[in-house]
């Protein structure tokens, strides 16, 4: 039995796929799904518990029918932990989602069998093109949609955080502030203590979403959006003028100030 489990594993390692979030079906009310079926309402992903009983069951609402995708608590695949329908892990620099609900062997790492392989959002959903490279760059660069922050960051951070697009709003608001402080500074010399409060709560909401891993897409982020040496200088004049000489406390907002800050 043990040899053909993980034969059946291996066939599987070689046969599976991955699936970014578009490519799961819309939950349909009408319509039966099998164990293990995984589907999408709204921003968020399901995984269903049975194969009865869940026609007209919206998984939102019927949390026995079906198990939410936990996206807030990603963690790193350990051998001999027990997880459970919905939990997202991270093995080998890809991520998963667990959709059987059978134990978990301990010799069985997350293969397309026992897990779906996640990618994410795809990288090009609603993103602006590439900025050409002859394109002005300056200190505030391209923003084509303008939403307030450079082209070539807003897909850099889609892409750099396709395992939780969750993250993504987030990461794009805080851009956002720091571009507007850039703007107000270059105009007025100064930055009022309104962009240091939203800025640190914007942080603290990156941090609500990512615990494991924030100061990592932090980082990440700030070092693409001063990738040249005048935002570079104009980076250290903003932070001066928003935080000099000012007593600072980091602030992790509540899941529902975080999603507010971003309608």
């Amino acid at each position: 039995m043990k040899n053909f489990l993980l034969l059946l594993v291996a066939l599987w390692s070689v046969t599976g796929y991955t699936k970014p979030f578009e490519e799961f079906d819309i939950w349909a009310d009408d319509k039966r799904y099998y164990r293990s079926s995984i589907v999408r309402e709204g921003d968020a992903l399901y995984v269903a518990k049975t194969s009865w009983k869940n026609i007209s069951k919206r998984p939102s609402e019927h949390e026995t029918v079906w198990a939410l995708v936990d996206f807030d608590s990603v963690t790193s695949w350990k051998r001999f932990n027990k997880y459970r329908l919905g939990d997202v892990v991270t093995f080998k620099n890809s991520m998963y989602i667990k959709s059987k609900g059978w134990h978990n062997p301990a010799l069985v790492k997350p293969t397309p069998y026992f897990w779906q392989l996640y990618t994410g959002m795809t990288e090009d959903d609603g993103l602006p093109p590439e900025p050409p490279e002859d394109a002005d760059q300056g200190l505030l660069g391209v923003d084509s949609n303008g939403n307030g922050v450079r082209d070539d960051v807003e897909r850099f951070v889609a892409t750099e955080n396709k395992d939780l697009p969750k993250v993504v709003p987030f990461l794009n608001k805080l851009v956002s502030i720091k571009r507007d402080a850039y703007i107000e500074y270059i105009y007025t010399g100064s930055v009022p203590d309104s962009f240091l409060d939203d800025y640190i709560k914007m942080r603290g909401c990156v941090k609500q979403i990512a615990p494991l891993d924030h100061n990592k897409r932090l980082s990440s982020t700030h070092t693409k959006v001063v990738n040249t040496p005048e935002r570079y200088s104009q980076t250290l004049r903003v932070d001066k003028a928003m935080a000099g000489g000012k007593s600072i406390v980091m602030i992790t907002p509540s899941v529902e100030e975080c999603n507010s800050l971003i309608k």
